[in-house]
């Protein structure tokens, strides 16, 4: 008798939660989140995208999109012309997509290969993706310039090392300088050292 009162309320207990559910979802909302509510013929929400493979391409296109449009600098203000981003994480977007650079300070550069180890592999992935050759533009750049300047002196404790957060030296310039003392930080596949300042360290 226990065993068949127990199943029974169960069985009721089912039952109220399926009309319950049942309820509630005979009513759509007007849209959710930034997008109108699409439904099919039975009343059953359905994808608002119908482009080619789904929301992927519309939000890597968004995001591809405000690379190619970000202001670049030229040699009257950086030590090669380049897109902003290379030199400064340092941004703003208005409604309208105008792409903004606000004043800095060499600090905003404090996350360089960081930041270059994304553009590497993110535009590396969308190249193989995409066949956009793009890639083959920004790439370049971003390296040659910690190449180019953004390794520790010949003389320093770690000599001809990429200095992963550059926060002493010029913005938008070379931050070569025998006075840092680098420590290796562990990444996906590289060894950044972190440096501060003159004489000590700190691990990322």
């Amino acid at each position: 008798m226990k065993n068949m009162a127990l199943s029974a309320l169960t069985a009721a207990a089912v039952l109220m939660l399926l009309s319950a559910g049942t309820g509630y979802g005979t009513t759509n909302l007007p849209s959710y989140y930034a997008h109108a509510t699409v439904e099919d013929t039975n009343g059953v929400i359905a994808p608002w995208y119908h482009g080619q493979n789904g929301q992927w391409d519309e939000r890597l296109q968004i995001a591809v999109n405000v690379l190619k449009r970000y202001p670049w600098v030229d040699r009257s203000k950086a030590v090669m012309a380049a897109p902003d981003f290379v030199y400064n994480s340092h941004w703003s977007i208005k409604p309208d997509g105008t792409i903004l650079i606000p004043p800095t300070t060499d600090w905003m550069c404090g996350d360089l290969c960081q930041r270059a180890w994304s553009i590497v592999k993110g535009l590396t992935a969308y190249y193989q993706y995409s066949g956009d050759p793009m890639a083959f533009i920004y790439i370049p750049l971003t390296v040659d310039y910690i190449l180019d300047y953004g390794l520790t002196d010949e003389k320093a404790n770690w000599p001809s090392f990429p200095i992963s957060t550059p926060t002493r030296g010029k913005a938008y310039g070379n931050f070569r300088t025998t006075n840092i003392l680098p420590r290796p930080r562990s990444s996906d596949t590289e060894s950044w050292p972190t440096a501060t300042g003159p004489g000590k360290s700190v691990a990322a």
